[in-house]
């Protein structure tokens, strides 16, 4: 691999792989300082966030655990060439915006109708971040999800591949390209606010 260390011997993050940046350490060295005797499995204790709290357990406990309410490390995926904007972090469409959205929707001939409720709001939320960031949609924050009962964000997390799938058709339903196209300029208002104008389009959903 060719070295990219500057003049000063510095590494530019953007371009160094995984084994710049591994320190080797043999592994019986950092044995000898470990307490391994006796039960250490119940004697060591992991820490962790869930639902906005610290959750600690010991290690042997940890396979029982239940992981949907923890919190990730990072609550959204930056990639190196994208500009943090730690706002975005809690950012969602509010009920105000949402409703502007609905109301330049073509109507739905026939008696079902598609829902949009707070669960489509989070999801429309996540696809403009997703376009914004040029991130993926699955990490995007969702605070209003958060702020479900723990049954309804079991029940909507059952629910986002369904409405991911529709906008990931080649030819979508009317309602989904409406929706899409107007989630597209809202989203590219929401860049040029932030700062964050991008000609690249988002990676596809999913």
């Amino acid at each position: 691999m060719v070295d990219e260390r500057d003049a000063t011997g510095g590494l530019w993050s953007h371009r160094c792989s995984w084994m710049d940046l591994l320190v080797r350490v043999p592994v019986g060295s950092g044995r000898q300082g470990l307490a391994l005797e006796g039960d250490w499995p119940r004697r060591w204790t992991v820490t962790w966030r869930a639902n906005e709290a610290e959750v600690s357990c010991p290690v042997r406990d940890l396979v029982q655990m239940p992981w949907l309410n923890s919190d990730p490390i990072r609550g959204f995926s930056w990639r190196r060439d994208q500009r943090h904007r730690p706002g975005l972090m809690f950012w969602s469409l509010g009920e105000e915006a949402w409703a502007e959205i609905i109301n330049q929707l073509p109507p739905v001939p026939g008696p079902v109708q598609p829902t949009l409720d707070d669960r489509k709001r989070q999801e429309a939320s996540a696809f403009i971040l997703a376009r914004v960031t040029q991130g993926a949609p699955r990490f995007a924050p969702r605070p209003i999800e958060a702020q479900q009962p723990q049954h309804t964000q079991r029940e909507w997390l059952q629910r986002r591949g369904n409405t991911w799938h529709h906008f990931n058709r080649e030819a979508p339903l009317a309602h989904y390209g409406a929706l899409k196209n107007l989630l597209v300029h809202h989203a590219d208002l929401l860049a040029a606010t932030t700062g964050l104008i991008s000609s690249e389009p988002a990676e596809r959903f999913g």
